[in-house]
């Protein structure tokens, strides 16, 4: 069975992967695509993608042609006719289609004929049929198909590969959850905790790094690390607060120092205006900040198996089938 690359998969490769080439290698175009992915970090790539982006459904078409031609290699690509009037290259793809095993008649066949040696073996000029079989000559082309008895052809039904249609939804009904959950809900419960909590505006007055010794449960062995605090100030009801500690979500560890205080830096300067959130029956009780967490690791599994259930489902190829079948 001859798969077809489809426009669809390919304009989302060049958006999604088009950065550093993806599509040249969905595209069988491997040594475009390496080229690619090592002048990936110059930006060339992307310029390319941008200039491509109106020809690419010719490309996919060009693609597709050769791969007809090249079915089982029956036909070297290279041998493909170069048709010059525009009925022939109008049917082109059609022709070679036929003349690869899937033409209504057995004896329907390329002919890798010159004009001139038709000419001197005394035979009609090169012909093809065209999609309503009727037969058509082409003076102007060179090895073309010849003409066969025109016969009715059986009606078909293109029908979606179940298999890949189906594994293409499985993968999108598992990503869509683990992205969600990764990107959003990881540490929603440490939040949603003090959403009802007051809002009031605040400010860091001090940040440190503390030293953390973590011991083995079964083992003399221990580890160090090192975790972010921060202590803001804030108003609550016309009177000063200041509170230290943790965030609402707990700050992570770090095996550095320098990791510890690069955060800190980031994300929690001396200075720094904060939204504190106040505890309004115990004004004590703040935190510097409520967000909600993230996984990092599912939130990108979650997206490759978005993506490749995409592309499975985008680009499942069609088969035809006799109907009724």
């Amino acid at each position: 069975m001859i798969v077809q690359k489809s426009k669809s998969a390919a304009y989302l490769l060049l958006f999604a992967t088009g950065w550093f080439g993806g599509h040249h290698f969905y595209l069988r175009d491997t040594i475009l695509g390496w080229a690619s992915v090592l002048l990936c970090w110059t930006g060339l790539p992307l310029l390319l993608c941008l200039m491509e982006l109106p020809t690419l459904h010719r490309r996919v078409r060009r693609v597709n042609r050769l791969q007809l031609a090249d079915y089982h290699g029956q036909v070297d690509p290279r041998d493909i006719p170069q048709p010059i009037c525009r009925r022939c290259h109008r049917h082109i793809g059609w022709i070679i289609r036929r003349s690869q095993g899937r033409a209504i008649s057995s004896n329907h066949q390329l002919v890798r004929w010159s004009r001139t040696l038709w000419r001197e073996l005394g035979l009609i000029p090169p012909a093809y049929q065209d999609p309503h079989n009727r037969d058509l000559l082409c003076p102007s082309c060179s090895g073309e198909i010849p003409p066969v008895a025109s016969q009715e052809a059986p009606e078909v039904a293109d029908r979606p590969n179940v298999l890949r249609l189906g594994t293409g939804t499985l993968l999108l009904l598992i990503g869509l959850p683990m992205l969600y959950h990764g990107a959003l809900q990881a540490g929603y419960h440490l939040a949603h905790m003090h959403l009802q909590w007051k809002a009031t505006p605040g400010v860091i007055t001090y940040n440190a790094v503390d030293q953390v010794t973590h011991h083995e449960r079964f083992g003399l062995d221990s580890r160090v690390s090192y975790q972010p605090q921060v202590q803001f100030r804030y108003v609550w009801q016309g009177q000063r607060w200041s509170m230290g500690g943790s965030l609402a979500q707990e700050p992570p560890y770090y095996p550095t120092r320098e990791a510890a205080q690069a955060y800190l830096k980031r994300h929690f300067p001396i200075g720094q205006v904060i939204t504190a959130r106040v505890n309004p029956e115990d004004a004590e009780q703040a935190y510097a900040m409520v967000r909600t967490g993230h996984n990092l690791p599912m939130a990108l599994l979650g997206l490759v198996l978005i993506f490749g259930g995409g592309v499975l489902i985008v680009s499942a190829p069609r088969y035809a089938l006799p109907m009724g079948a």
